[in-house]
């Protein structure tokens, strides 16, 4: 009994699967996002702004949708010893919805920390380091070929020199996808 219940499992999650992936679709999509910048950690730095551009391929299976991409990204934490992120990124996100589509997002990356100015005689406090970040997106498709959506996402580079703070920061912000 347990076998052929297995087998009747097996058989129908193989055909499922092979009708939902004879449908899928998978097209080159590029987005820009702009963020408001809310520190967490760093000292004395206030809200400041950023973005990102990134780029991969959407695949579509029925109202799921996953996409690897890459992408760049700039975030500038305000005030005199705020810093300035510059980061390289891999990762991706995964989907549900037509028309209105609620997404999760990670990326892990590495990036550029820089502090501002370095005094006279002082030490420069820039370093490189891994920058993760993840968080919540829910995009709305104006026509088949425009996305637009809002995020939010926690962002946090792991600094093990011990030279400066570490920055971790929360992004609200809204971004724009074309499909090509």
């Amino acid at each position: 009994m347990r076998r052929s219940i297995s087998t009747f499992l097996l058989t129908s999650t193989v055909i499922a699967s092979s009708l939902v992936c004879s449908q899928a679709i998978a097209k080159p999509k590029i987005a820009v996002e702009a963020d408001f910048a809310l520190p967490v950690s760093v000292n004395g730095a206030k809200p400041g702004a950023g973005g990102a551009l990134r780029g991969g391929y959407e695949l579509n299976l029925a109202i799921v949708h996953v996409m690897p991409e890459v992408g760049l990204g700039f975030h500038k934490l305000t005030d005199t010893g705020g810093p300035s992120i510059f980061r390289g990124f891999i990762g991706g996100r995964a989907g549900l919805g037509e028309g209105v589509r609620f997404d999760g997002f990670l990326h892990i990356g590495y990036g550029n920390i820089a502090y501002g100015s370095t005094p006279s005689g002082g030490t420069d406090s820039s370093f490189a380091a891994p920058i993760l970040d993840g968080g919540l997106a829910i995009d709305f498709t104006l026509i088949p070929v425009i996305d637009l959506g809002i995020h939010a996402s926690y962002n946090t580079a792991l600094n093990r020199t011990g030279n400066a703070d570490t920055p971790r920061w929360i992004g609200l912000g809204a971004h724009l996808a074309i499909v090509f």
